[in-house]
C-alpha cells in the first residue's frame, strides 16, 4: 500500500518512520524543506518530494495515486490541504491543529466517498476517542474532564469536535502553563506584538506575528536530547444500571532518547500513523469526517489503538471506582 504524509516536521516524521517500518506500506513524504527530505532519506530511506503543501492543485497531484494520506502541516495550511485531499478522493487521517471547522466537509467528504479521520493526536486525539467510548458505555454522561500537561507553548482549542458531537452537561479541556505565562501571553498581545496587520519598519512593512514568531520559536526549540515529558488525565462521570461511575485514564510518556523522539511527538503521530493503517487495511470505512471520539464508539477500533500504542509503550492507565 502507498502511503503518503504531508508535513515533515517533529510529528510528520515520526509517522513517516513508524509507518516505514511495516513493510506492507511504501511510504512518501512531502515538504517544502528539502533539507528535512533529505535528511529523513539518509537516515531512514524513505522517498521525499518537494512541494508547495499551500498549492491545492500540487497536493492532488501527489495524492493522486496513494492508498492513504496523512495530513501534519502547520495549522495555517491544514483545512485546504484536508479539503483538497478529500477533492481527490483520498483518505485521510489528520493531526493539523486548525482553527477551522473540519466537520462542515463532512458532506464533501461523504460525496466524494472518503473515510476522513481528524484531530488524531493526542489532546485533541486519545482525549476524544476516550471520551467517546467511555460515553458509549454509560447510560448517561454526567461531565468530561482533559488536563493536560506538556510544560510547551502551543494553542488550546482542546474541546473541539466535543461541543457538537456528544451531549455532556459539563466539559472542560485544561492545559498547564508554567506560572506566570498567561501574564507574559496577555502582555504581548495587549502590545501589538500578535498582530497581523503590516507595520513599516525602516522602509520595509513586516507583520508583527512573523517577526514576534522569528524570535520566540527558536527560543522554544528543544535542544538535541534535551529531556520533556507529556502528562494527560482524563475523567469521564456517568450513570450506568444505576451506579454512579467515574474512569480516570493517566497518560505519562518521556523524551525516547534511543529514537530521539519528543513525548509530544510520540504521543501525537503514534495514534495517527496506527489508525491510518487501521483505514488502510479496510478495518474503519465510516464515509465522511470523523472526529476521534466517533473512533472510541467502534469498540474493535478503539481496542486495536490502544493495544498498537502499547506496542510503542504508550499507556494510558484506566481505573473505574465507584461514587
Amino acid at each position: 500500500m502507498k502511503a503518503i504524509v504531508l508535513g515533515c516536521g517533529l510529528v510528520g516524521e515520526l509517522i513517516a518512520r513508524d509507518l516505514a517500518k511495516d513493510e506492507n506500506f511504501q511510504v512518501t513524504v512531502a515538504d517544502i524543506d528539502e533539507k528535512k527530505l533529505e535528511k529523513l532519506a539518509k537516515e531512514a530511506g524513505i522517498q521525499g518530494i518537494r512541494t508547495d503543501l499551500s498549492n491545492s492543485s500540487d497536493i492532488k497531484k501527489i495524492v493522486a495515486d496513494k492508498d492513504i494520506v496523512i495530513g501534519a502541516v502547520p495549522g495555517f495550511l491544514g483545512f485546504n490541504m484536508l479539503r483538497s485531499v478529500i477533492e481527490a478522493g483520498k483518505n485521510i487521517v489528520d493531526i493539523s491543529f486548525m482553527a477551522e471547522d473540519t466537520l462542515s466537509l463532512n458532506e464533501l467528504a461523504k460525496k466524494k466517498g472518503v473515510t476522513a479521520v481528524i484531530d488524531m493526536g493526542v489532546a485533541p486525539g486519545m482525549s476524544h476517542m476516550i471520551v467517546g467510548y467511555v460515553n458509549s458505555l454509560l447510560d448517561e454522561t454526567e461531565s468530561a474532564t482533559i488536563q493536560i500537561g506538556t510544560l510547551e507553548a502551543f494553542n488550546t482549542d482542546g474541546l473541539r469536535s466535543l461541543l457538537y458531537t456528544i451531549k455532556i452537561p459539563s466539559m472542560k479541556e485544561k492545559t498547564l502553563r508554567y506560572p506566570g505565562y498567561t501574564e507574559k501571553m496577555r502582555m504581548l498581545r495587549e502590545t501589538g506584538f500578535f498582530s497581523d496587520i503590516p507595520i513599516e519598519v525602516g522602509g520595509a512593512k513586516v507583520n508583527p506575528i512573523d517577526v514576534t514568531s522569528k524570535l520566540l520559536f527558536s527560543k522554544w526549540k528543544l535542544k538535541e536530547d534535551e529531556g520533556e515529558f507529556t502528562v494527560m488525565r482524563i475523567i469521564v462521570q456517568g450513570k450506568k444500571e444505576e451506579k454512579r461511575l467515574c474512569y480516570t485514564y493517566d497518560l505519562l510518556d518521556y523524551y525516547d532518547k534511543n529514537e530521539k523522539a519528543t513525548s509530544i511527538s510520540r504521543t501525537t503521530g503514534f495514534p495517527c500513523a496506527i489508525m491510518a493503517r487501521i483505514i488502510a487495511q479496510g478495518e474503519y470505512s465510516r464515509k465522511g469526517v470523523s472526529p476521534p471520539e466517533y473512533i472510541g464508539r467502534e469498540y474493535k477500533v478503539y481496542r486495536k489503538v490502544m493495544n498498537e500504542l502499547e506496542k510503542r509503550d504508550v499507556f494510558y492507565k484506566e481505573n473505574i471506582v465507584e461514587i
